[in-house]
């Protein structure tokens, strides 16, 4: 006998205008590649994100 698990995969869906960080929030696109860190995980500010 074997047990099968099945694998969850969530897309994080933003508002018109945000776009997702990998910490579970949205920002504002503005926001994206700024100088300045605002997602908690810092993935705002990754080059290949910009």
């Amino acid at each position: 006998f074997s047990k099968g698990y099945a694998k969850l995969y969530v897309q994080e869906v933003c508002a018109p205008g945000y776009r997702p960080c990998g910490a579970q929030e949205c920002i504002e696109e503005t926001k994206f590649c700024d100088g300045v860190v605002d997602c908690a995980d810092g993935s705002d500010e990754i080059p290949s994100k910009c």
